[in-house]
């Protein structure tokens, strides 16, 4: 309806959109008004259109706000509870009043109510949002202790035929249930202080809270499990926590509402091995040389070609290898060597001098 006017605007009677007007908050003949369809706060401008124009630049500060307002209300109407109805109704008829104040030319007053009914929504938002938080931990908990009831029965033991691990059977599942306990305690103490971090999508919020309690009654088992089996030792008054159920208690009730310390004793456990080390075998021939460089004496050692004489100081420089004749050459000592080591006569004459 391109041709909709102030006046056009009555409880009832569609408006430019089609949609019904449901309530009008401000109007002023042929100037502006402030009114409520099914969806949202909408306004019409001044006839004229050059006022129209001037009116729409004047409220351009305050669309910020307006949007942010209208997005959350919008969320909460999408749930049918007569609860968050009657919030949507609340908080729209702010919103209304405020624009109101802004079409008459007050805009900073329009400002200042626009934020404070920012603020009061995300505040409400946010309570709601933690409540519901602490209601499905709450759910959760109690889930988890009938579950572990259960479990931990000798009924269900017999029924299903489940191995006796002695008294750590219902042991285990004490501790989940008591763990379960510690993480709620835990949640409630931070809600308290506001510092849990609630997420304005639902789901979120149900499965954060959940896999806490979850993670508290799987580390409260873990810890009595380390305990029970003597990997960890922790005493109290020079008693060992192990040995009475108070202690079992309070060692799952910790775990539980310290989520990391079933991990930070897990982490201090250390596997610790040691590699076999092989017989190490000294060969035949290097501890024939050994013998040898130490003096030992040995018998010698048969050839393939037959046996072989004693080594003596008097054939040592003599002594060469069955094998290629340009190695014999070049591994024989000189005449120096020969000399000096006197294993050779000397070949020196009046002729040929020695060196």
């Amino acid at each position: 309806m391109s041709d909709f006017r102030v006046q056009d605007a009555e409880v009832g009677k569609p408006d430019f959109a089609g949609q019904t007007v449901l309530e009008i908050y401000g109007k002023v003949s042929t100037r502006f008004a402030v009114y409520r369809n099914a969806k949202q706060v909408m306004i019409q401008f001044a006839d004229d259109d050059g006022e129209g124009v001037n009116q729409r630049s004047l409220l351009t500060p305050l669309a910020s706000l307006r949007s942010e307002i209208s997005a959350i209300l919008a969320d909460l109407a999408l749930d049918p509870s007569s609860y968050h109805q009657a919030k949507v109704s609340k908080y729209t008829d702010q919103l209304g009043r405020a624009l109101v104040v802004a079409m008459q030319g007050d805009l900073p007053r329009a400002m200042s109510d626009l934020e404070k009914i920012l603020v009061n929504l995300t505040e409400d938002r946010a309570s709601d949002t933690r409540t519901w938080y602490l209601l499905w931990a709450a759910m959760a908990t109690f889930a988890t202790i009938i579950l572990a009831w259960i479990i931990g029965s000798s009924w269900f033991v017999n029924a299903f035929g489940i191995p006796k691990i002695g008294d750590g059977w219902p042991k285990y599942w004490n501790a989940a249930a008591v763990g379960a306990l510690g993480a709620l305690f835990s949640i409630a103490l931070q809600l308290r202080a506001r510092e849990v971090r609630v997420d304005t999508q639902p789901w979120d919020n149900i499965s954060d809270a959940v896999l806490r309690i979850f993670v508290g009654a799987t580390s409260a088992t873990l810890l009595t499990a380390l305990f029970l089996g003597q990997f960890v030792e922790v005493s109290l008054s020079n008693t060992a926590v192990r040995t009475s159920s108070e202690g079992l208690f309070i060692i799952a009730f910790a775990a539980g509402f310290t989520e990391r310390l079933a991990a930070d004793f897990l982490s201090s456990i250390g596997l610790a091995g040691k590699r076999a080390t092989p017989p190490t075998t000294v060969p035949a021939g290097k501890a024939q040389n050994e013998r040898d460089m130490t003096g030992s004496t040995s018998a010698p050692r048969a050839s393939s070609h037959g046996s072989t004489p004693p080594i003596s100081s008097g054939n040592a420089a003599t002594l060469k290898a069955g094998a290629d004749p340009a190695e014999d050459e070049e591994h024989a000592p000189d005449d120096d060597e020969l000399e000096y080591g006197g294993a050779v006569a000397s070949s020196a004459s009046p002729d040929r001098p020695v060196g």
